[in-house]
């Protein structure tokens, strides 16, 4: 679930982890998905070499947290309506997600509904998929959206977090950390695998504590496999990774 960090709805740290303490992301993966999946506290895959979530900050479903949160950051409801306001200004927005994924169908309406339970109005929106990438995606044109990561054939995170890919590359919540920009050039020059796993997961969890995406959760996928058939090494990204030395065995 990405903010667009632009609007001044979602400036402020703290109403993008009250947002991400009022989804029920649990319930959310039996419900949605039939528990095939696995709540995501961190922006890597478990099953990235770089993958450590021992640092990373764990924001839990509390209604009631949220609310405190939203409050001080000085969202209440003054007027009585069921919606927060903070200087004239409505806690409402649009939330976008592609037409024919009816995962993410089903996820715009269940968000409505749980952060109306914080007194955040939201109004969900399905877009036909190409229209949705190049009209509103890319073009920054969205208040916040529901849509996927793959996972990478390397871990680096800057392609998606580095203040430099917002005007042209995939950054299009723009999410600028000054902090970290430095980090993530750094791990690109790092040969030895553990020494830049340790810096990769310092950048994760930076990130996870300024939550610019509630990270929903990691989908399980199944893939039915003959018994005889020997793949001497799987790789998380490519299913038909070095499809060359498979072979059956007789």
């Amino acid at each position: 679930l990405g903010y667009n960090l632009t609007n001044p709805l979602f400036e402020d740290k703290k109403v993008r982890q009250a947002l991400t303490h009022a989804l029920d992301r649990e319930t959310i993966i039996k419900a949605v998905m039939n528990g095939r999946g696995q709540v995501a506290n961190a922006p890597e895959s478990p099953v990235s070499w770089a993958y450590d979530d021992s640092k990373v900050p764990v924001f839990k479903f509390d209604v009631e947290k949220a609310k405190q949160m939203l409050a001080e950051a000085g969202w209440v409801d003054s007027d009585g309506d069921g919606i927060l306001d903070k200087d004239g200004q409505k806690f409402e927005f649009t939330l976008m997600t592609n037409q024919g994924n009816k995962v993410r169908e089903t996820l715009v309406t269940i968000v409505q509904e749980q952060f109306k339970q914080v007194g955040v109005a939201v109004e969900p929106q399905i877009v036909e998929w190409s229209a949705f990438i190049n009209d509103y995606v890319l073009a920054k044109n969205f208040d916040a959206i529901i849509l996927g990561w793959s996972l990478g054939v390397d871990p680096d995170p800057s392609g998606i977090f580095h203040t430099k890919e917002i005007e042209q590359g995939m950054n299009f919540i723009s999410y600028s950390n000054p902090e970290i920009d430095p980090l993530m050039d750094e791990q690109l020059t790092i040969l030895d695998r553990e020494e830049r796993k340790k810096l990769i997961v310092e950048i994760d969890a930076a990130i996870a504590d300024e939550q610019p995406y509630t990270f929903l959760y990691y989908p399980v996928d199944d893939t039915a496999i003959p018994t005889n058939l020997v793949i001497p090494e799987r790789h998380p990204k490519s299913l038909f990774y070095k499809l060359e030395e498979w072979y059956f065995e007789q």
